[in-house]
């Protein structure tokens, strides 16, 4: 199956693309990049609602370190927490994408059923919850 690859970042278009350049140095990564603009406000949170860009919900995930952010398609969101440069101990993205490499290796229909059967997982190893 091909997977799209999206950023959605709530910062802004102008402090988020010179990181995503510098992410993207030697290949390019993101299929498709959203920004704050993208997002829809509730309260004072610029809140990810990824049903609004067009995909099937069944085939996204959302990494973010706020689950607030996420909080209108939960079932499609793993909880990580915040990488401090330059912190050489953190593994957490190593070890979501062993975790993301199992789960697209079993080959689900809806990813979604994948993340919740590897939710225990990803919370001991990627999780805020766990690490904060």
């Amino acid at each position: 199956k091909y997977y799209e690859v999206m950023s959605f970042t709530a910062a802004s278009k102008e402090y988020a693309e010179p990181l995503l350049k510098a992410i993207e140095s030697r290949e390019k990564l993101f299929d498709y990049k959203f920004y704050r603009e993208h997002a829809i406000v509730i309260g004072k949170d610029f809140v990810k609602d990824i049903s609004r860009i067009g995909r099937e919900m069944k085939r996204i995930v959302i990494v973010d370190n706020m689950s607030m952010n996420y909080r209108l398609n939960k079932e499609n969101g793993i909880l990580i927490y915040p990488y401090y440069y330059p912190d050489k101990s953190d593994t957490a993205l190593i070890e979501l994408k062993n975790i993301l490499m199992k789960i697209a290796r079993e080959d689900y229909e809806d990813i979604r059923d994948g993340l919740f059967r590897y939710r225990n997982e990803i919370t001991m190893k990627v999780s805020s919850n766990n690490k904060m």
